[in-house]
This record gives C-alpha cells, structure tokens and sequence, in this order.
C-alpha cells in the first residue's frame, strides 16, 4: 500500500467507472476505508485517495436508427425443422373431447 500513488488511484477509478457508476463508487468507497485505516495505523503518511473527486461513468452514445439483433443461426430453427414441428405437435381431435 506505501507503493500506491493517486494516479494508480485514479486509473483504477476510470478503469471501473467504465461498468457502472455503482460499481465505482464501491471501489472508491473500498479503497478509502482501506487507506484510511493505513493512515490511522501509521502504516503511510497520507491517503492517495484524499482529493480524487468519484469517477463519472461515460453516458452511452444515443444510437439513431433501428435497432438490430444479432441472431445465432446455430441455434435457429429452420423453417422445415419449423413445419415438422408444428405438425408433431398438432392435437388428435380424439383426446380434446
């Protein structure tokens, strides 16, 4: 922990601020309880963390335009595949009575 400088303490921050805003405040919140305690125990002088302001997650861009969705055509039924299960699956007459 003596070895930790603020721009390791601000990579980091940017680094998880890219995943959620959540998930970086956890880190920040972790990462003070952690060198607070350092510095009330004498280990280090001063914490890295103190004076870094919380990370802003980027805003995703607005896409214009349709949506599209990438489909797996492994796991995609064909069309024949389709026709033969719709007629497997028909009811006799019999039974619904």
């Amino acid at each position: 922990m003596m070895d930790v400088t603020r721009g390791d303490v601000q990579k980091l921050f940017n680094t998880k601020a890219g995943y959620s805003r959540p998930i970086a405040e956890l880190v920040k919140t972790i990462m003070n309880v952690s060198f607070r305690y350092t510095v009330t125990n004498k280990v280090i002088r001063t914490s890295p963390v103190d004076g870094i302001g919380s990370p802003k997650a980027e805003k995703p861009q607005q896409r214009s335009g349709f949506r599209t969705r990438k489909i797996d055509t492994q796991k995609t039924l064909t069309m024949e595949q389709i026709l033969i299960l719709l007629e497997k699956a028909k009811i006799p007459r019999s039974i619904c009575r």
